[in-house]
């Protein structure tokens, strides 16, 4: 395989937002791709479960950031994830500015993934929205000539939105059948962060999906959308896959 040519670039906004596309990330991670994930904040202003039932109200965000960053780090392992990246950003206050877009648009045309992952625009989150269009822009400007001195420009072929609590538009669907025990592992890394009912949630909307497959034998998916200034070359994508499967 051509080690310049199998990057995956995921862009999340905290600690265990990957859980929206895991299942897929340890496909690609099968499939001879390397993981890098680039995490916007620490996520130190979200809740703090001391149990599946009892909720931390006074605790030191400083101290949930250590936390988060330990789950996150055991969590890469279980994915396949090759390398984190934290932007240090500060939790639930994200904004996209001019400087946040110009540092993404050099670690695209420095890392020049294959496919990027990222939060669907219109998901609940403000710190998911504001990821999600800084990417979108850094993808747009790091294929034109703009800050040479940013690197060469690239043109980043595969862009995809991952489905949160909000539906998108299911344009792609990736069966994880074989990986939802993989997920589920996942899953049970953040116990500081995930109880039983958005758990039920996550697997539900993995459950809903995979019926769309049409296939009795397989169970659960992650669903994809395309940006609408993003479109897929498609015989780019037959020759990106067509080497690894």
């Amino acid at each position: 395989m051509d080690k310049k040519n199998n990057k995956v670039l995921l862009f999340t906004a905290h600690p265990d937002d990957h859980l929206i596309c895991a299942g897929t990330l340890m496909w690609l991670k099968d499939q001879g791709f390397e993981l890098q994930e680039i995490v916007a904040t620490g996520g130190e202003k979200g809740p703090w479960f001391e149990d599946e039932n009892i909720q931390k109200v006074d605790f030191d965000k400083n101290k949930l950031k250590e936390v988060r960053q330990a789950e996150i780090g055991q969590a890469a392992k279980i994915i396949g994830i090759d390398k984190t990246t934290f932007l240090g950003l500060p939790d639930s206050a994200v904004m996209k500015t001019p400087k946040l877009v110009e540092r993404l648009v050099k670690i695209i045309r420095q890392e020049r993934p294959i496919i990027i992952f990222v939060h669907n625009p219109y998901d609940y989150h403000s710190d998911h929205i504001e990821v999600s269009k800084m990417v979108l822009e850094a993808a747009e400007r790091a294929m034109w000539t703009y800050l040479p001195e940013l690197g060469k420009s690239y043109k980043v072929p595969i862009i995809l939105l991952a489905e949160g609590f909000y539906f998108g538009k299911p344009h792609i669907l990736v069966d994880i059948t074989d990986y939802k025990k993989k997920k589920e592992e996942v899953v049970d890394v953040y116990l500081s962060q995930i109880y039983p009912r958005e758990r039920a949630l996550l697997e539900s909307i993995n459950k809903y999906r995979g019926f769309f497959l049409r296939d009795h034998s397989k169970t659960d998916a992650e669903c994809f959308e395309i940006p609408d200034q993003y479109p897929i070359d498609f015989r780019r994508l037959i020759d990106i896959f067509s080497k690894r499967i």
